[in-house]
């Protein structure tokens, strides 16, 4: 669909969960129109059913601090538009309203402390010089595979310390949860997509039981183990939490050195202000990780009236209401 289709439909008509925007670069237009017109719209004919999407700063911030009216628990959903089998979602408190998600999360915050990332800065950069020295001088290389997967994997193994030699399983396993079951092969439905996590699961499994027995370290999985709110996880819990902090990792750090790559190419009069004056990185760094949208939607379950007083139309609860885009605080 081209530009000027889009501007000539009704916005209830437009599918803004449709990834394809993503590449043909019509998700400007939309959330556009969106933002001007309707910023809390009601979608009924989606590739995932009805929804509500919101798409300003002001009301995304609003729906995401007041969890008794918009909820992302397990139980009701997610943050998953699709609905999912309630037997192969995975529990973490990515899908958990406080207190539960307040007390996980807390387990884990540290390891993203101002403390231990100035301790992983001089790792993370002597693995990237190490990346991109082994890299051959005039030869096409892919990038993706070469840089952005393989600084992933070894960033992830040393957060979690896991095996460095089976690095390439975390960033392999990130894939497989992302994977869009309409694209075809061998995997066509979510529980075929659980039970080919098994082997993650058993992995970190046994990584968990031994990582008790043993005094508390300052990596991901050590934490879990210790920490009273999460130490006693059954498997589809620990597999939950494994994968949330896995994704999360890949998503943000392979898709930013992606897309920032993309991003310099595409802009070379932004790439020769970054030479000029290095000092730009601070700010570049942030700004490609809004411009890459890593995560293109997240949705909750609203559970009575909501952003802006709006009724469902159809007088349904729990419709998801999605949060689309990347939005600004100057949005609104």
């Amino acid at each position: 669909m081209d530009v000027a289709s889009i501007k000539g439909m009704p916005l209830e008509d437009i599918d803004p969960s449709d990834q394809t925007r993503f590449v043909d670069w019509t998700l400007f237009e939309v959330f556009d129109r969106m933002r001007k017109e309707r910023p809390v719209c009601y979608h009924k004919n989606t590739q995932y059913g009805p929804f509500w999407s919101i798409t300003k700063y002001k009301d995304i911030m609003e729906a995401e601090l007041d969890h008794k009216t918009f909820s992302s628990d397990a139980k009701y959903g997610g943050i998953w538009i699709k609905e999912q089998p309630q037997d192969t979602i995975r529990k973490s408190f990515m899908v958990a309203d406080p207190p539960v998600h307040d007390e996980q999360r807390k387990v884990v915050n540290p390891i993203v402390s101002p403390f231990n990332l100035q301790r992983m800065e001089e790792f993370v950069r002597a693995e990237t010089n190490d990346i991109l020295d082994g890299l051959p001088l005039d030869t096409e290389i892919e990038w993706v595979d070469a840089m952005s997967v393989e600084l992933t994997g070894r960033v992830l193994a040393r957060l979690m310390d896991f095996p460095f030699e089976d690095r390439r399983l975390l960033t392999e396993w990130s894939d497989l949860v992302n994977l869009d079951l309409k694209v075809g092969g061998e995997i066509t439905d979510e529980y075929k997509k659980y039970e080919a996590l098994a082997p993650c699961g058993a992995y970190f499994r046994k990584l968990y039981e031994e990582r008790k027995e043993l005094p508390p370290q300052h990596d991901l999985v050590s934490m879990l183990a210790h920490a009273s709110n999460t130490c006693n996880m059954n498997d589809q819990e620990l597999r939950g939490m494994i994968i949330l902090l896995m994704v999360g990792g890949n998503d943000t750090t392979r898709n930013t050195i992606s897309g920032g790559a993309v991003a310099l190419n595409e802009y070379p009069h932004e790439y020769e202000k970054l030479r000029a004056n290095p000092a730009l990185v601070e700010s570049m760094v942030p700004e490609m990780i809004r411009w890459v949208s890593r995560s293109l939607t997240c949705a909750a379950r609203h559970m009575r009236h909501g952003i802006q007083g709006r009724e469902d139309q159809e007088g349904r609860q729990g419709h998801p209401l999605v949060h689309l885009g990347q939005p600004r605080r100057g949005d609104d």
